[in-house]
């Protein structure tokens, strides 16, 4: 290479790199920035093993 390297240059990608993961990370992550989530309550006529009550569950599994 024959051309000296700009650290001004290396220094905005860097922080366009750093930004750009940032703002993935919040938008693909389950933090929701404009809505409340939801919360469910189920009743169950029969005894279900393994839950107790007022305990979390999951959606889905």
């Amino acid at each position: 290479m024959s051309q000296k390297t700009n650290p001004t240059v290396v220094g905005v990608f860097v922080l366009a790199g750093l930004g750009l993961g940032l703002a993935g990370l919040l938008l693909f992550s389950s933090f929701s920035w404009f809505h409340q989530p939801l919360r469910f309550i189920l009743y169950f006529e029969s005894s279900v093993k393994g839950l107790a009550p007022g305990g979390g569950g999951d959606r889905g599994g």
